[in-house]
C-alpha cells in the first residue's frame, strides 16, 4: 500500500514538473514558428485522412482543360466590366486549386507608380495599404516592378524582400506570386499566394495553373479594353457625326454647338469639367474667346466669357498647347511643372489630371478643348487620348464651316447696306421731285437736236426734264409711267 502511495506521489511530482517545463513562452515569432508544426501536428494527421474529391476534379480541369475556366472568363469580360470583382474571385479559384493557406489581390495604379491591396468589402480610398513599385520592398511590389512571376520557398530567409509580404504573417513561409500582364505589356494586377509553415512548398505544377490562368486574365482585360475603346469610339463617331449633319441642317448657335460637344466629350471620356477656346485670328496676338460651364449646380450650358484670353503670354496648360500645337496629358496636376496653380488659388476648384489637345485646320489652330478630372480612374489614358483626337477632327471641321458662315454673314449685311445705300443714292430728293412736278415742261434748245449741243450753266436746272423730254421722242409718251420716271 505504501509503495503504491508512493508511486502515486511521485508520478504526481513528475508530471507536475513536466507542466512546469511545457509553460514555455510564446510571445516570440521565432519560437511561434518552431513549434507550430509540433501544436498542429494532430490536426494536420486528421485532415490526412480527408477526401477532397472537388479539389481533385478541378486540378484536373484546370491541368488537362484549361479552357474550359477561361472560356467562361471571355464570355463573364464580354458582358461584364466589373474587372476588380473578377480578379478576387479568380484569385480564390487559385488559392483553392493550389491549396494554398492565403491570398492577396493587389492592384496597380500605374499613374502614381504603386499597388495597392483590393478588399473586396472595402472599396473606399481610406482603406487602401499603398506599397511603391520598386525592389527591396514586399514581394508584390518586385512583381510588379518585374513584370515576372516569383516562387519563394522561405520567404523570411530571402534578402530580396525585408518586408516580407507586407503583413503581419509570422506562419507564412511559401509565397507564389503571379503578375497579370496584358499583351501590350502593362501589369494590371498582382495575385499573391502563400502557405504556412506547416504546408509544403508550391512547386511546378501549381506555377503552372497560375501562369496559365492569369495569362488568359490578362489577355481577356486587353480584350474587355479593346472593346471598351472601339464601343466608346463608335458612340462618339456616330453622336458628333448626327450633330454635323444637324449642324448643317440649320443655323445653330455656337454656344449650342459647343455645349452639345464638349457635353458629349465629358461623358464619353468620364471628365468632371470642359474648356473650350477658339483662336480669334483677327487679333495680332494669340487671343481665344472661352466658353466654360455655368458655375450653377447642374448646369453645363457652355457660356462665351466677355473677355478675351491672351494665349500668347497666358501661362495655362491651354496656352502651353496653343503655343506648341501639341497634345499634353497631365497625369498629376499638383506634382507636374507645367500646371499653374494660381487660378485654383482664387476659385478653390481643384485639379487632378488634364488633358488638353489643340484643334488644327490645314495651315493653322483653330482652338483648343481640354476636360478636367477624370471621374473613374486616377488620369486619362492613351485610349482617351486616341477619341480625343478623333473628337478634335470633328471640332475642326465644326469650327471651320462656323467661320465660314460667321463670313457669310457679315458679307450678306455688308452686300444689304451696300444695296440700302445705293437705293437711296439713286431715289431723288423730295426737294427736286416737287420742283419736276410744278414745272414739267421747259422750252427746248434751238439747237438741242445737234451733236455739238452742250449744257451750259443757265440750262443745267432743267436737266430732268431734257431728259423726259428726249426719252418721249424715243418711246412716246403712253408708254412711260410718270410716277416712276418721276423717282428714276
Amino acid at each position: 500500500m505504501y509503495t503504491s502511495r508512493e508511486s502515486r506521489r511521485k508520478t504526481k511530482i513528475i508530471t507536475s514538473a513536466h507542466e512546469n517545463d511545457m509553460n514555455i513562452d510564446t510571445s516570440d515569432k521565432a519560437t511561434r514558428r518552431v513549434i507550430a508544426p509540433y501544436v498542429k501536428i494532430i490536426r494536420k494527421t486528421d485532415k490526412a485522412h480527408e477526401k477532397e474529391p472537388e479539389y481533385e476534379k478541378f486540378n484536373f480541369y484546370i491541368q488537362n482543360k484549361p479552357s474550359v475556366l477561361l472560356h467562361d472568363l471571355t464570355s463573364f469580360l464580354s458582358d461584364n466590366v466589373d474587372l476588380v470583382l473578377l480578379l478576387h474571385e479568380t484569385a480564390d479559384v487559385l488559392k483553392t486549386t493550389t491549396k494554398a493557406g492565403g491570398v492577396t489581390l493587389y492592384m496597380v495604379d500605374s499613374a502614381s507608380e504603386e499597388i495597392y491591396q483590393s478588399q473586396r468589402n472595402f472599396q473606399g480610398e481610406r482603406h487602401k495599404v499603398n506599397w511603391k513599385i520598386q525592389k527591396g520592398s514586399i514581394v508584390a511590389a518586385y512583381v510588379a516592378y518585374k513584370k515576372e512571376y516569383l516562387m519563394v520557398d522561405d520567404i523570411l530567409g530571402d534578402d530580396r524582400f525585408p518586408a516580407g509580404v507586407g503583413y503581419q504573417g509570422d506562419l507564412v513561409k511559401s509565397v507564389l506570386c503571379v503578375p497579370i500582364v496584358t499583351p501590350d505589356g502593362n501589369c494590371y494586377a498582382v495575385i499573391e499566394l502563400h502557405r504556412t509553415i506547416i504546408q509544403h512548398p508550391f512547386n511546378k505544377d501549381d506555377l503552372k495553373i497560375c501562369i496559365v490562368v492569369t495569362g488568359w486574365v490578362g489577355a481577356a482585360i486587353h480584350q474587355n479594353h479593346l472593346r471598351l475603346t472601339l464601343q466608346r469610339q463608335q458612340e462618339l463617331n456616330d453622336y458628333l457625326l448626327d450633330l454635323t449633319k444637324c449642324y448643317f441642317a440649320e443655323t445653330v448657335a455656337i454656344e449650342k454647338m459647343i455645349t452639345e460637344i464638349v457635353k458629349f466629350a465629358k461623358s464619353t471620356l468620364g471628365a468632371e469639367r470642359g474648356t473650350f477656346f477658339i483662336i480669334d485670328e483677327e487679333a495680332e496676338d494669340l487671343a481665344a474667346e472661352v466658353f466654360e460651364e455655368g458655375v450653377g449646380v447642374g448646369e453645363t450650358t457652355m457660356h462665351k466669357k466677355n473677355v478675351k484670353v491672351r494665349l500668347a503670354k497666358d501661362r495655362s496648360i491651354a496656352g502651353l498647347v496653343a503655343r506648341s500645337g501639341e497634345t499634353v496629358n497631365i497625369r498629376d496636376a499638383y506634382n507636374d511643372p507645367k500646371f499653374f496653380t494660381d487660378v485654383e488659388e482664387k476659385t478653390g476648384f481643384i485639379t487632378r489630371s488634364i488633358l488638353c489637345m489643340p484643334i488644327v485646320s490645314v495651315d493653322n489652330i483653330l482652338g483648343v478643348v481640354q476636360v478636367v478630372n477624370k471621374i473613374n480612374g486616377v488620369c486619362f489614358t492613351p485610349s482617351d487620348e486616341n477619341l480625343f483626337k478623333t473628337f478634335s477632327v470633328y471640332c475642326a471641321l465644326a469650327l471651320h464651316y462656323t467661320r465660314l458662315h460667321q463670313k457669310m454673314f457679315k458679307t450678306d449685311k455688308i452686300n444689304e447696306s451696300n444695296l440700302k445705300l445705293l437705293k437711296l443714292q439713286l431715289k431723288p430728293c423730295s426737294h427736286d421731285i416737287e420742283s419736276f412736278t410744278q414745272k414739267n415742261t421747259v422750252t427746248i434748245p434751238y439747237n438741242f437736236t445737234e451733236f455739238r449741243w452742250y449744257v451750259s450753266p443757265e440750262e443745267f436746272p432743267d436737266m430732268p426734264q431734257l431728259v423726259l423730254h428726249m426719252i418721249t421722242e424715243v418711246v412716246g409718251r403712253e408708254e412711260i409711267h410718270f410716277k416712276n420716271m418721276l423717282e428714276f
